[in-house]
């Protein structure tokens, strides 16, 4: 079955989710909130140890570009008043099972007022009406501020996958991951 194209923008109450454009410009913009956001970034996410660059970046739109043209992901740039605050996704779709899985991340001085728990909002309405049936959010165990925004959203926890990933540049450790999901079925109740 041919699906219609993803929305490029995506409108909420406060923020605006934007298709990202694939540019150099774009690249440096991205690259300099994560550059300032290093420290706050990576207890969490291992990609930021391999963002060295706005090369880095552009890199990386460019492969998300081809996953977005092949339906396989969709990232959005997170605005407020015009202004690029972080990026929301939904990658690993799958259209045989209908399942996606969300991911994000947010500049802190944007953190705990609600703009990420509005984003994934945003995504998943707009994922379910499109036809996803199961949308799942990993989070590392330890990190309660992402954990906070996927339980704000009604998410259930699945599980926690033990020891699954192991930061080697960062605190050479294992980590553990908890897996939360919602389903068509009960995003529709939610809304009624």
């Amino acid at each position: 079955m041919e699906r219609k194209p993803f929305r490029k923008i995506l409108k909420g109450e406060r923020i605006v989710l934007k298709k990202m454009p694939y540019t150099e410009e774009q690249a440096k913009l991205i690259y300099k909130v994560v550059n300032k956001e290093r420290k706050h970034l990576l207890p969490w996410l291992q990609w930021v140890y391999d963002t060295k660059s706005s090369k880095d970046t552009l890199s990386f739109l460019n492969m998300k570009e081809g996953e977005y043209k092949k339906k396989e992901s969709a990232l959005y740039g997170i605005y407020l008043d015009n202004k690029y605050i972080g990026q929301v996704e939904l990658f690993s779709i799958d259209f045989i099972k209908d399942s996606g899985e969300i991911g994000y991340w947010i500049d802190s001085a944007y953190g705990g007022k609600g703009y990420m728990s509005e984003a994934v909002n945003i995504l998943e309405n707009y994922f379910f009406e499109y036809g996803i049936n199961r949308i799942c959010i990993g989070a590392d165990q330890d990190n309660l501020a992402s954990i906070g925004v996927i339980e704000k959203n009604g998410y259930n926890l699945e599980g926690i996958l033990r020891q699954d990933d192991f930061w080697e540049e960062g605190d050479g450790e294992y980590r553990n991951t908890v897996i939360y999901s919602k389903l068509y079925h009960e995003w529709e109740s939610e809304n009624e």
